[in-house]
């Protein structure tokens, strides 16, 4: 697994200047933010990275002292959208970035930011007055960025700690509180009130916390009954900076700290909102941030301009960020740049390996297994095209897929969704997973092993990562990297004593092994299976032969014995 080293000219300036006495920056500039579809210019290939490095400045001496918001908000993985934008608002990033000024962040979730019905800087009320040009032109994008500033502004909260009860205003000028119900905060609006869910409180650091909330309807109205003019009395929706259409059916009975509620009939609201016609803000899988060191998708839209702050695959010690730092892509990016190719396995027609060219991601394989009761694909690579369903469909498609370990993720619920079909993962790797999985494709794995379909069995050996997983089948044994096949594995007979076979790693890439007892914790789950081949995690990584039991277990005592543990408990186990 050798790194590929890339380097990337910073995109076009993607920062905007939003505070009241500033002078506005080109609305084309703000809007890359947003949208960078074209190509960047890279040193080197690839020319479809999406995102070159960030190269953030911590230098000052504030920001030295200790944690602060600004450390951590690029790194919570669930607001990684709202976080993006923050960095793009100057009088919200210099708030975070300043040790001496206190905030509480109220950062909507991914979901609830992908659900918003359009853009964050869009407000019906000038496309109502402007038309479709409303943010064209100078005039269109002074207004963009008053909206924009207006929607991140709403969701700080200008001192930390922040009390129960304490009605405080946003930096946009709105006034909250929060209190708990059922042991849950809720945050309200006084003038507008209406439940906002927190989540959870990410981060509490030097100068603040971060609060997840469950969306970002709180305050603003969304549309009035019929028979009256807005009054405290009525049940509304409310958003932090300005409308949202929401569907009447949804209407909830609010609380009030005015006057009682009171609750609209949906046969009492008018005729289909102005805001009705703007196009939804979605996003497909193809537009989503993929890293291209390591391969892993993440619930980030390109269209939100700032890229994560790091990936938090290749910033665990097992794996590494490349010199020139983080780089980023989408499956929109790669396609028509690499192409997967489809080899048959000599020995057997039945498996077929599946690799990317040029490569994206680790490097690793698929492989397609092809069996009397169900086609079942082990590992699988991030990029996936029209020519890769083809194959795989002519084959007989999928029951299911079966991925290893967490460096082999990759864009797996893009897979699912294609070929509906489940995705088993290992229950303690878990929390390494990155995207929200609204399909219902996973299968946490909770036991030592899983029959996938009749005679293929996910088997748990732990090591690598403390789910890692073989796949056993028919007296084989799909390895991954949770044992690495090492050259001398294909050293012809006879080999002489001492050649080992395989090794067994807590990192490969940082040369970092097992310890003794995890090495023989893999023995334990092994030693029960009938194999006779192993077929690891890269091209040219098979290995057949009746001994091959055998030599995996010869080359665990290699390598405890060569650590220096000559009386290890593994070096009496003997293959029945």
């Amino acid at each position: 697994m050798k790194a590929q080293i890339l380097f990337g000219y910073p995109a076009a300036a993607i920062c905007l200047a939003l505070t009241a006495s500033a002078h506005s920056r080109p609305l084309s500039s703000f809007l890359k933010s947003l949208h960078i579809r074209g190509n960047q210019s890279p040193l080197t290939d690839p020319p479809n990275i999406a995102m070159p490095p960030t190269n953030d400045d911590k230098s000052s001496p504030e920001m030295s002292a200790g944690i602060i918001i600004s450390d951590v908000m690029g790194k919570t993985q669930d607001i990684a959208i709202f976080s993006g934008l923050t960095r793009d608002i100057d009088s919200v990033s210099e708030r975070l970035d300043d040790a001496s000024q206190n905030a509480t962040v109220l950062a909507p979730d991914n979901g609830a930011m992908r659900s918003l019905p359009r853009k964050p800087w869009e407000d019906p009320k000038e496309y109502n007055a402007l038309g479709e040009n409303a943010y064209k032109g100078e005039a269109g994008e002074d207004r963009a960025h008053r909206n924009m500033r207006r929607f991140v502004e709403a969701h700080i909260v200008p001192e930390s700690p922040w009390t129960e009860h304490h009605k405080v205003q946003t930096l946009n000028g709105n006034t909250i509180w929060y209190e708990s119900k059922g042991g849950k905060k809720m945050v309200c609006l006084v003038i507008q009130p209406g439940n906002i869910e927190v989540l959870s409180i990410a981060d509490k650091v030097g100068n603040g916390e971060v609060w997840i909330l469950k969306n970002v309807t709180i305050p603003q109205l969304a549309r009035y009954p019929v028979s009256s003019t807005p009054r405290s009395t009525d049940i509304i929706f409310l958003n932090l900076a300005f409308p949202f259409q929401l569907e009447a059916s949804k209407i909830l009975v609010l609380q009030s700290s005015i006057d009682k509620p009171h609750t609209a009939r949906p046969d009492q609201y008018q005729q289909p909102h102005p805001l009705d016609h703007l196009t939804a803000m979605t996003t497909d899988g193809q537009d989503l941030l993929i890293c291209y060191t390591c391969g892993t998708q993440f619930d980030v839209p390109l269209q939100f301009g700032s890229p994560l702050k790091g990936c938090r695959i290749c910033e665990d010690p097992r794996q590494y960020v490349p010199p020139g730092g983080q780089v980023w892509t989408t499956l929109g990016q790669l396609k028509g740049k690499h192409e997967n190719f489809f080899e048959q396995d000599p020995t057997n027609e039945k498996i077929s390996f599946i690799t990317t060219e040029p490569k994206c991601g680790i490097g690793e394989r698929a492989i397609l297994l092809q069996t009397p009761n169900g086609n079942v694909l082990w590992d699988l690579i991030a990029f996936i095209d029209q020519k890769t369903i083809d194959f795989i469909t002519s084959k007989g498609g999928l029951s299911a897929i079966v991925i290893s370990h967490p460096h082999f993720y990759t864009t797996h619920l893009e897979w699912a969704r294609i070929f509906n079909c489940p995705v088993y993962v290992a229950a303690e790797d878990s929390q390494w997973l990155n995207r929200a999985d609204h399909l219902n494709a996973r299968r946490l794995i909770e036991g030592p092993t899983e029959t996938i379909v009749p005679d293929v069995t996910a088997v748990k050996v732990g090591g690598h990562f403390d789910g890692s997983m073989v796949l056993h089948w028919d007296k084989k044994l799909f390895i991954a990297d949770s044992m690495y096949t090492v050259p001398s594995a294909q050293t012809p007979s006879p080999r002489q004593s001492g050649t080992s076979s395989y090794s067994f790693m807590w990192s490969i890439p940082n040369m970092i092994p097992l310890p003794p007892s995890k090495i023989h914790d893999i023995w334990k789950a092994l030693q029960p299976l009938e194999f006779e081949a192993t077929y690891g995690g890269f091209t040219g990584q098979d290995v057949r032969g009746s001994d091959v039991k055998k030599r995996v277990l010869e080359s665990m005592q290699i390598q405890v014995k060569s650590s220096g543990h000559p009386e290890h408990s593994l070096l009496l186990e003997k293959v029945t």
